[in-house]
């Protein structure tokens, strides 16, 4: 068995209030399946995620366990990876559902339920957070999607983004 902490810090928060905020799911998976040292782990978590304080990471035959003081906050198994990604949208398709929910965020058109999330966060600045932005695609509204810088291309000084066509209803609070 060994023991390590980890910190989630503010700026990675994800559900809050105004009294208080855990961190980001995503974010805190990330963190607890690297410690895990798996190339893919299953994670349970059981309470909020607190921020901005060390968390217990105990690990015993590949499994790792994450506690607050004595409360277990989550836990990891083995899992098996099984991904069919789906076709995604042209890229002119996919920016304006992005383009179209942002600007819809903004104006307060739709209701954001965690407006400083630090994956779909509208309030956050630019660089602080992900701001990742899932629109609907033209159709009945069920299929979503959004555009993800992937890398840059320095020698032409161009982005070149990824398509990510998801069904993602969490800035919704779905």
């Amino acid at each position: 068995m060994s023991d390590a902490s980890i910190v989630i810090a503010r700026r990675f928060r994800g559900p809050h209030d105004a009294v208080s905020a855990t961190g980001n799911g995503g974010y805190f998976c990330g963190r607890v399946a690297a410690a895990a040292g798996a190339i893919a782990v299953e994670i349970r978590s059981r309470a909020g995620v607190p921020l901005d304080r060390p968390l217990a990471l105990r690990t015993t035959d590949g499994m790792v366990e994450v506690h607050d003081g004595p409360a277990l906050i989550a836990r990891t198994s083995a899992a098996r990876l099984r991904v069919t990604a789906p076709v995604p949208p042209p890229l002119s398709f996919a920016l304006e559902a992005s383009r179209r929910f942002e600007a819809e965020l903004r104006d307060g058109a739709v209701p954001h339920t965690f407006p400083e999330c630090f994956v779909c966060g509208h309030h956050r600045a630019s660089g602080d957070g992900m701001r990742l932005f899932a629109g609907p695609l033209p159709g009945d509204g069920s299929d979503h999607a959004l555009v993800v810088v992937h890398r840059v291309d320095w020698s032409n000084r161009r982005i070149i983004p990824t398509v990510i066509h998801d069904d993602l209803t969490s800035a919704r609070g779905e």
